[in-house]
């Protein structure tokens, strides 16, 4: 019985003079980014202009939520996030568009890109939208008189002409535009013809 005593004693002294174990962790950092800021996306239109962008495929092709499908721009279908565009909330100029009653026509695809001051991309749900909000919305604002002309240059015109090789089409458009003391008037005027295209193998299509 002496022996387990005096054994005791020892290890709570040998326990005792131990040094403490100092874990050291790096620090964590913690960041969130306000709802507000991530429900709309301004498409670059800069980029796009610069891209020599033809129609509305071309100005949304680096939007990673938005695919596009279909080949002229009468037969684009535009899906964001999975969800096709006549179920989305699309509004042109604050005017909401309704659902198209045939493939070929009335399609945002018709939309002409040189006449877009600003796109925005919402892909939260966002009941303040109005109808189709819960899947998204895609808003366009388009370019007005005043946006054109300058103060010493209170009338112009622009004009553009395009070719594309795969599927020999030709594109033009005109502008004019004026301002008259407070009000504007601009008119713009677009067309384009196309063939059949060529894949890569050389057949057509």
């Amino acid at each position: 019985g002496t022996f387990i005593t005096g054994w005791l004693v020892c290890a709570s002294s040998v326990f005792a003079e131990a040094p403490p174990v100092v874990v050291e962790e790096d620090a964590m950092e913690v960041s969130a980014t306000p709802l507000e800021e991530t429900r709309g996306r301004q498409v670059d239109l800069d980029q796009a202009q610069r891209n020599l962008a033809m129609d509305m495929a071309d100005v949304l092709r680096d939007e990673p939520a938005i695919q596009i499908g279909g080949g002229t721009r009468n037969a684009q279908r535009f899906y964001l996030r999975g969800i096709e565009a006549s179920n989305l909330n699309i509004r042109i100029d604050g005017a909401s568009q309704g659902r198209n009653l045939f493939q070929h026509r009335g399609a945002t695809g018709g939309m002409d890109a040189d006449l877009l001051k600003a796109v925005t991309v919402e892909t939260l749900p966002a009941s303040d939208q109005g109808g189709g909000g819960l899947g998204g919305s895609i808003t366009f604002e388009t370019l007005d008189a005043q946006d054109l002309a300058t103060g010493d240059r209170p009338v112009g015109a622009r004009l553009k002409v395009s070719h594309g090789s795969v599927d020999d089409a030709i594109a033009g458009a005109a502008t004019g535009y004026g301002l008259y003391g407070n009000s504007g008037l601009l008119v713009h005027i677009s067309g384009v013809n196309t063939e059949d295209y060529s894949s890569g193998d050389g057949d057509e299509v």
